[in-house]
Order: structure tokens, then sequence, then C-alpha cells
């Protein structure tokens, strides 16, 4: 039995992927500075729950990366 999604459900489904997405390429960046040492630039995380959350940890991490990396010179 098959069931079709109204507009609305769609719609729902297409912002949970968007930031499930977010979410991924998040943690991906800061698995690349945290792991490799690498300073990446990410876009902002407009839009999402946890916008503010994700912003203070990726300035963190990456201060501390920054600092980690003058310090091993």
């Amino acid at each position: 039995m098959e069931t079709k999604l109204n507009n609305n459900e769609v719609k729902e489904i297409a912002n949970m992927q968007k930031r499930i997405d977010s979410y991924e390429g998040f943690i991906k960046a800061i698995y690349i500075i945290a792991k490799f040492g690498t300073l990446v630039n990410y876009p902002i995380f407009d839009g999402t729950k946890y916008t503010q959350e994700m912003d203070y940890l990726w300035h963190f991490i990456k201060k501390q990366k920054e600092i980690e990396l003058l310090m091993s010179k």
C-alpha cells in the first residue's frame, strides 16, 4: 500500500535533510581541524536549531588548534 506525502510533509522532510547535511558538514570540518590541524573555513550555520552552539564550538576548537600550532613551532 503506497501513501502519498502532502506538500507540508515533503517540506518537513526536506528541512530535516538540510539540517542533517549541515550537522554532518560541521562534524566533518571539526574532525579535520582536530585530527589533522588543517584550519578550514565553514559556512555560517544559519537556519539550524543549534546555530549559536555550533558557532561557539567552531571558534573554540579553531582557536585551540591555532594555539597548539603556534606552541609546536
